[in-house]
């Protein structure tokens, strides 16, 4: 794998500690956050063996809450390498195990990375309803980073409907998260919006 610095160092190791745990359930979690370090640097057979791994060994422990976590980011995989046809079935499973768990947090991210693919594949009424279903979800979590996600798409979507005012809405809230939480890019793109919703208001 092609890695370079600190990202390196920490996938290494972690492949190396793989070994030295005591349950699948811990070693499938480990797998599937190894999957998503190869995410950020753009290795997709690195990255969809790792978080197949993972859901695999999660599978295995017959722990709910670890299956539904390792199916969403196996999910989110083959999304992030826009493998729709892959990463829809994976959601939908993702998202009927999340609910069965407390995870709330894990039920919203599902239904964005849902909503995400119908997006993509020109379903907007169906990503609406996800990703407004995700929002609730979000909030009742106490999620400000998954909120401030979702916000951000819903505000792409309503741009692209016309509809500034909920545009303005949803990218000033994402703002004000970002800066809560420190987020620079976020906020560098909230800015954007509202700067696109004042000026077609």
């Amino acid at each position: 794998y092609h890695l370079r610095g600190p990202l390196q160092t920490a996938v290494e190791l972690g492949e190396r500690v793989l070994d030295l745990l005591p349950d699948s359930m811990q070693k499938g979690r480990l797998w599937s956050s190894v999957g998503l370090s190869y995410v950020r640097t753009g290795d997709c057979a690195a990255a969809l063996a790792c978080t197949q791994r993972g859901l695999e060994l999660c599978q295995q422990s017959g722990n709910l809450n670890g299956e539904a976590r390792a199916t969403i980011q196996h999910g989110f995989a083959q999304l992030h390498f826009h493998r729709l046809d892959d990463a829809s079935p994976l959601l939908d499973r993702g998202t009927e195990l999340a609910d069965q768990t407390p995870l709330v947090r894990w039920q919203a991210v599902a239904r964005l990375f849902q909503g995400l693919v119908l997006l993509e594949t020109g379903h907007r009424q169906a990503a609406n309803r996800y990703c407004e279903r995700a929002l609730e979800l979000a909030i009742l979590a106490g999620n400000k980073r998954g909120e401030g996600w979702v916000r951000r798409v819903l505000a792409k979507m309503r741009q692209h409907e016309g509809e500034m005012d909920e545009v303005f809405m949803h990218a000033r809230r994402s703002l004000d998260l970002a800066v809560e939480l420190g987020e620079t890019g976020s906020e560098a793109w909230a800015l954007y919006s509202l700067g696109e919703a004042l000026a077609h208001a």
